[in-house]
């Protein structure tokens, strides 16, 4: 480490990271950032955007790779430079929301956690010890540390396979009296959602379906072309929500990944593919999905794109799901499932229509890959997923602007369900 105290700013010789740097009571040296330390596959920036570690730090998983998976002890390399060590006080201010252990950002702009070392007795005696850790947490919409929140209570634990903060901190600092340090000039990032908390204002366009005539609207997003609606032409292996059409059109229908690419698996394909989307559109592949997720994710800062994207209207109890601003118009559309891909029909199962929204995506090897929209009420960013295990998730689809293959037309369309 290099440490200028003039400036109150230390050096990372690992990686090149400067940070700023304060002076507590107790004469500890205080780093006021989150250490950006980058340890691969168990450490990211909020929302995958890189930009974000630079502002906030890396959020980090304490560790899953006990043979037994019993062990409360850290699985994580050392993270602070040589000599300084993890300071479980952290910093209030930074807000800078956790990745949850099922892969989901989510809390920006409210809390703020930090991995500490409380209670090491327990940890390193007891080995039979459960999954949990403890971590230190701000609220922003609380006192200075939280006394209540969804995320979390106060002296809080936390499933290990959740990614947080860590904060270091450098031993006891003997400072000479005929030394004056300089208070840091560090001001902590700004959180103004004013950019996007307005609705989208802006024209939309209209694409009519030749095949069954259904109007869609559509929307530019950079140099993107979207529909702002959930497709809902009818094939086999396509349902409505509760399989009634009639009451729940307005959400689109929920389709099979290889019915709705007109594919099997032992296809040859070029994609894009076109499939069950209106001639000259196609179904998104990750690449354009991650295309329209980081344009937002530029505009945002880094942060709220699910509330950019999201609709304003109600999300469960909560009575403003979203700002629209760029007229994406995600609606809580719920979920399709079935847990016997054998027989398909009989096994679907649907949630509660407010549960969320999941998009498909396209291309080679993602058959089972879609984005999710989580539950808004808990500021939960979207993110990519994928049906695991026997049970098989039936998004909907959202076309992009553009030619396909394997286009599905009515001599091939069937009523769907």
């Amino acid at each position: 480490m290099l440490l200028d105290l003039k400036q109150m700013k230390v050096t990372d010789k690992r990686d090149g990271h400067v940070y700023d740097v304060e002076l507590l009571a107790d004469s500890t040296l205080h780093m006021i950032q989150p250490i950006n330390f980058e340890v691969p596959k168990k450490s990211w920036c909020f929302n995958d955007y890189t930009p974000n570690c630079e502002k906030y730090g890396r959020l980090y998983q304490w560790g899953v790779n006990s043979p037994s998976n019993r062990s409360c002890s850290t699985y994580l390399p050392q993270i602070c430079p040589q000599g300084w060590e993890w300071y479980e006080g952290g910093t209030k201010g930074f807000y800078a929301g956790y990745r949850s252990k099922d892969g989901e950002f989510m809390g920006f702009g409210e809390v703020q956690m930090y991995w500490g070392l409380t209670n090491p007795s327990t940890m390193e005696s007891n080995h039979d010890c459960d999954e949990n850790v403890y971590v230190k947490e701000y609220c922003k919409r609380g006192s200075s540390y939280c006394a209540a929140s969804y995320y979390g209570n106060g002296s809080t634990t936390l499933f290990r396979e959740k990614a947080t903060y860590i904060n270091c901190a450098y031993g006891k600092l003997k400072i000479p009296d005929t030394v004056s340090l300089s208070k840091s000039t560090y001001q902590f990032p700004d959180y103004d959602t004013t950019k996007i908390a307005q609705e989208y204002s802006g024209e939309y366009g209209e694409l009519v379906d030749s095949r069954d005539g259904t109007t869609y609207k559509t929307v530019k997003i950079g140099e993107q072309t979207w529909m702002a609606e959930n497709l809902k032409f009818a094939i086999d292996s396509s349902w409505c929500h509760s399989r009634d059409c009639e009451a729940n059109e307005h959400l689109g229908r929920y389709y099979a990944w290889y019915g709705a690419h007109n594919i099997s698996p032992s296809d040859s394909v070029e994609w894009p593919v076109q499939g069950a989307c209106p001639d000259g559109w196609h179904i998104p592949t990750r690449e354009e999905w991650e295309t329209l997720i980081n344009y937002v994710l530029d505009i945002t800062g880094g942060h709220s794109l699910a509330k950019a994207l999201v609709t304003t209207e109600p999300w469960d109890t909560l009575a403003h799901g979203g700002y629209n601003t760029f007229g994406f118009s995600v609606k809580p559309s719920g979920e399709a499932y079935c847990s016997n891909w054998r027989n398909i029909d009989d096994a679907m199962r649907f949630s509660k229509i407010h549960f969320g929204a999941n998009f498909m995506v396209s291309g080679e090897g993602n058959s089972r890959v879609y984005v999710n929209f989580g539950n808004a009420e808990k500021n939960i960013e979207p993110r990519f997923d994928r049906s695991s295990g026997d049970t098989f998730v039936y998004p909907n689809i959202r076309c992009i602007l553009g030619e396909g293959s394997k286009g599905i037309h009515p001599t091939e369309e069937d009523e769907g369900n």
